[in-house]
């Protein structure tokens, strides 16, 4: 084809910024859906081998260089989109959920990640049973069924894991996950003291408060089935159980720890003694 007969025809810069726009909404929707698969990445590698296939054609086919240039551009200009995409990704990517890619624009924008959730079902594979039994037991409805998972992910042996699960299934609000959170607290601190604080209040025993400075719960164990707790309070022998309303503990013949879960991870109630002295005391589990 001469020179006088290309020059009757459209030039395709003047289609480049169509493709631009075209590449860059692709590039968008590409990132949307990282989550399923790097297709930004698989894109980029297709666009730049067509871009290096027909810029080599341009080179040794000269009957087809005019039209080898043309798709070396468009390939250039897709190879350029999605490889900023992919550079984006990259920097962008959660390392606090390394199973799960979200992409820069969930990343940057945090809305769109429930979006991402909604519309492509985003989840992390589990690492293993327990972790499966942990996601289960915050989706699930039936709570005998939600208390045996939630009991399962609390045997694990990985005491990191644990810890996770156990803070989950505290802030999830849910009673019964609570309840296994707390048990799982109390559990792992067997053998160890939970400091009691004394909080100011207007009906607090003046000489109990006192006594109670420094003192603290000594766990000698948890069931984890039923949460019976075996502990000491004030060198007396104490025990009772972690239920949904809360903790329930008589000090030996001598009074009565009640507590309540709070959002805030702590213990608040009051201890009360046989001859009516009472305090507002707080035990922190964080």
């Amino acid at each position: 084809m001469t020179d006088a007969q290309n020059a009757g025809k459209p030039s395709t810069l003047g289609a480049l910024p169509l493709w631009s726009g075209i590449a860059t909404i692709f590039g968008l929707a590409s990132d949307f859906a990282r989550p399923i698969g790097p297709f930004a990445l698989y894109l980029l590698i297709l666009f730049a081998l067509v871009c290096a296939a027909a810029f080599a054609a341009s080179r040794y086919l000269p009957a087809q260089r005019v039209r080898a240039l043309s798709i070396a551009k468009y390939a250039l200009v897709g190879s350029i989109v999605f490889g900023l995409v992919v550079a984006l990704q990259v920097m962008t990517k959660d390392a606090g959920e390394p199973d799960v890619d979200r992409g820069f624009l969930a990343s940057v924008a945090p809305p769109l990640a429930g979006v991402q959730d909604a519309v492509l079902s985003v989840e992390a594979e589990p690492a293993d049973e327990f972790e499966a039994a942990m996601r289960r037991a915050l989706k699930e409805k039936d709570e005998t069924e939600r208390r045996t998972l939630a009991r399962t992910a609390l045997t694990s042996d990985d005491a990191a894991f644990r810890q996770t699960a156990i803070e989950k299934f505290y802030l999830s609000g849910d009673p019964v996950l609570r309840r296994q959170a707390v048990i799982g607290i109390f559990a792992a601190r067997r053998a160890n003291t939970l400091p009691i604080v004394v909080i100011e209040a207007e009906g607090n025993d003046p000489d109990l408060a006192k006594r109670l400075i420094g003192k603290g719960l000594y766990l000698y164990s948890t069931d984890t089935e039923v949460g019976a707790v075996s502990a000491s309070l004030l060198s007396a022998r104490t025990s009772g159980t972690i239920a949904l309303t809360g903790i329930n503990l008589s000090v030996g013949n001598s009074g009565v720890l009640q507590l309540t879960a709070e959002d805030d991870f702590s213990l608040k109630g009051t201890y009360e003694e046989t001859t009516g002295a009472e305090v507002q005391v707080q035990i922190l589990l964080n």
